[in-house]
């Protein structure tokens, strides 16, 4: 226990060398800085005491995203092509929300001859069939509710439908009440109240179906299946050993894939953030990069979907996933990673293995690097800034009001110079060197790398010959690194990467950062992944601890 109590304590606190405190506290969170930050890890995270039984951090409820909403629909009603209008991002359902709810569920039930067989026993524009109405309470309801339906919630749907049906209208009451259930607030969110544990006023354990709720949302974005809410049923997620059998089982079914896709393109930002869009809708400098169009960027999420399924679902490292070599291309691919002897066709697709010189994992791929880059030229600012915030959790602070944000491309005073060049001109004011510092070296790690992931020994924008030494500073590994084939065998070395990954993977499963109550779960799961790396061990240390499998009471 010890030994986890120490990993708990210093799990936020790789911190930079004590004389480097003051250069980076200006900027960074967590490197060089103890104090709180806001990203993974929460205030104050890590310096909880694992001696005190149970420890868990109070979160609010959480409710479904526009995606889970999605696939809970199709998975419920086997309705493989519904799409949803609900797209309501806020904490609690907006207005516009509540519009979206009532146009799906009425969307749904006009497919009603398409859902599965069971669901409503029987045809709800035929006669009327008050066996239909109970029987689609205790089928549907208790699909739709994820949990077994109480007497109170069958007397409050006998309520809605009877006050739905007009005169001999079965249909009106039918359709009142399953729309009831698809907009219900135990459908949309995922209540939890949990069970009292003894000797702990402060925790309640959380329910067998409350478990398999939270073991679905995490590792499949979508409602339990019949294995575990069969589990569930038999009382077999009050054990340990019974939430380790269904979340290794879980990890390994591949619904599991398409979880970890959509995590590894938010950490990529792939999709886009609030200060730059998404892949797909970037656009480049046509003389420089003629061969960039539509189909080469779909091309570019191709390959970084095979990658992440070859590192991370068949081999499950995260070593792996920053060091691999292997690539699987079209001919278009294969040209832009110096290829020799590709597919002769866009069409046709190939695992390959790229020189060991310039490429090694996910880090030096196109669709990265892409993303990372400008329309003109690479970007080692925003290259930089992905390492630390990213793959570190480290908030840089937020840039001054006066911050040049227009694109570098070499261009200064009429003066063509290299990237390289004009970042360290324009960041060098005393407003901009105390973070620069320390984002630029690192940034200039990618440097051969252009705005679309091509190798360049010059400059595509200039012309001018490369220059990728980098170098970490206020990290767990820190030193100059010549490239970002270094940076990358860096980074798998990195405890705090290795941390950083798996605090991602908490917020994905509680629906919120960890707080400082939570720190010995997350200590305990970091410290199997940093010493295998591997990510099944990763997701089941998660689903065990405390602050997944219990709640805590609010004051």
């Amino acid at each position: 226990m010890k030994k986890i109590e120490n990993r708990a304590v210093k799990s936020v606190r790789r911190v930079a060398p004590l004389f480097m405190t003051s250069m980076l506290a200006a900027c960074i969170g967590i490197i060089g800085d103890d104090a709180g930050t806001d990203g993974p890890g929460g205030p104050d995270a890590g310096t909880q005491s694992c001696d005190g039984g149970v420890q868990v951090g109070t979160r609010g409820m959480r409710r479904l995203t526009p995606l889970q909403f999605q696939n809970t629909m199709r998975e419920l009603l086997g309705l493989d092509d519904f799409v949803a209008g609900f797209s309501d991002r806020e904490l609690l359902i907006t207005e516009t929300g509540v519009r979206q709810l009532r146009a799906d569920a009425e969307y749904a039930i006009t497919r009603i001859d398409a859902w599965k067989p069971g669901l409503v026993p029987c045809d709800i524009y035929g006669a009327e069939d008050d066996a239909c109405v109970d029987g689609t309470i205790e089928a549907l309801g208790a699909r739709a509710l994820r949990r077994p339906i109480s007497e109170e919630d069958r007397v409050w749907l006998r309520e809605v439908y009877q006050s739905a049906r007009t005169g001999n209208d079965f249909s009106a009451g039918m359709e009142a009440l399953i729309g009831t259930l698809l907009q219900s607030s135990s459908f949309v969110y995922l209540p939890e109240f949990g069970l009292p544990v003894d000797g702990h006023d402060a925790v309640r354990k959380l329910t067998d179906h409350e478990v398999a709720n939270r073991l679905s949302y995490f590792l499949w974005d979508s409602m339990p299946d019949d294995a575990l809410l069969a589990a569930a049923e038999a009382g077999e997620l009050s054990s340990l050993e019974g939430v380790r059998a269904q979340a290794e089982r879980m990890a390994l079914d591949p619904r599991a894939e398409a979880k970890l896709q959509s995590v590894v393109y938010g950490w990529l930002e792939i999709d886009g953030t609030i200060i730059h869009e998404p892949i797909e809708a970037l656009s480049r400098d046509e003389a420089l990069y003629p061969e960039f169009d539509a189909q080469l960027v779909e091309d570019m999420k191709t390959e970084l979907r095979a990658f992440v399924r070859r590192a991370l679902f068949e081999d499950g490292s995260f070593e792996e996933l920053l060091t691999s070599r292997e690539a699987y291309v079209n001919k278009s691919l294969a040209d832009l990673y110096g290829v020799e002897n590709g597919p002769a066709d866009d069409a046709t697709w190939t695992w390959v293995t790229l020189d060991a010189e310039r490429y090694s994992g996910l880090l030096t791929r196109a669709a990265f690097m892409t993303v990372q880059a400008s329309r003109m030229a690479q970007s080692p600012i925003r290259r930089g800034v992905w390492v630390y915030e990213q793959a570190f959790c480290s908030e840089l602070g937020t840039p001054p009001p006066n911050a040049n944000d227009v694109p570098v491309d070499g261009q200064h005073d009429g003066e063509q110079l290299t990237v390289r060049e004009e970042v360290e001109i324009i960041t060098a004011g005393d407003g901009c060197s105390s973070c620069h510092s320390i984002i630029n070296p690192i940034g200039y790690a990618f440097e051969h790398y252009d705005a679309i992931g091509r190798w360049q020994e010059n400059e595509v924008s200039s012309g001018l010959p490369i220059d990728s030494a980098g170098a970490l500073k206020g990290t767990d590994v820190d030193g100059d690194v010549a490239d970002a084939v270094a940076l990358s065998a860096r980074l798998a070395d990195s405890g705090r990467a290795k941390d950083c990954f798996a605090e991602r993977w908490f917020v994905q499963a509680l629906g919120a950062a960890p707080s400082k109550e939570d720190s010995c779960s997350v200590a305990q799961a970091e410290l199997g992944f940093a010493e295998r790396g591997d990510l099944t061990d990763l997701f089941v240390a998660i689903a065990v601890s405390d602050a997944f499998r219990y709640l805590a009471t609010p004051d």
